[in-house]
């Protein structure tokens, strides 16, 4: 065995025992859960923000409703005084306030049918996330069952690196 194996054989051995102490399953899976209900709480203001908008749009297209039900009041009340530069001008500003509810009104329709997708996405997140902590356990014992497993195999030799028979054949 040439020294450049060895030197190799001591690198790899000394990075995966570094890397086999670091890596924790129980803390990775808690760091994702935690990551997962972070994302979720956020995902929950999000949906708060866009259902107040639509409120406050659906507020907006009735108010330019009823401004323009008023106008539409003045312009028959400025005809029955006999003012038609009056009345037109209270048209021409029902006009304006009709089309800012329709308009108001399309943004209503567009922003309920986005907070509904984003509830549905919420739910989702928060079906996935009671289902990892419900698999918590089971993705430990997991965890736990494979690094056995693992460890046994490198003490019998049948990994592929040749294991710890074939190290201690080779320094006898």
């Amino acid at each position: 065995m040439t020294i450049l194996e060895r030197l190799s054989r001591l690198v790899r051995a000394n990075v995966n025992a570094t890397i086999s102490q670091a890596e924790d399953p129980a803390k990775i899976i808690d760091q994702t859960l935690l990551d997962m209900r972070q994302a979720y709480a956020q995902a929950r203001t999000e949906v708060a923000g866009a259902m107040a908008q639509s409120l406050k749009l659906q507020r907006e297209a009735d108010s330019n409703r009823q401004l323009a039900e008023e106008y539409g009041h003045k312009a028959e009340e400025a005809l029955r005084a006999g003012s038609e530069d009056l009345a037109r001008e209270a048209l021409r500003r029902k006009q304006n306030y009709t089309d800012l509810a329709a308009g108001f009104s399309g943004q209503v329709a567009t922003s309920a049918a986005t907070v509904d997708s984003i509830k549905t996405q919420l739910h989702a997140l928060e079906a996935k996330i009671d289902e990892m902590e419900s698999r918590r356990q089971l993705l430990l014992a997991r965890a736990q069952t494979a690094h056995a497993s693992d460890t046994l195999q490198k003490a019998s030799g049948f990994d592929k690196s040749g294991g710890a028979v074939t190290a201690f054949d080779e320094m006898e």
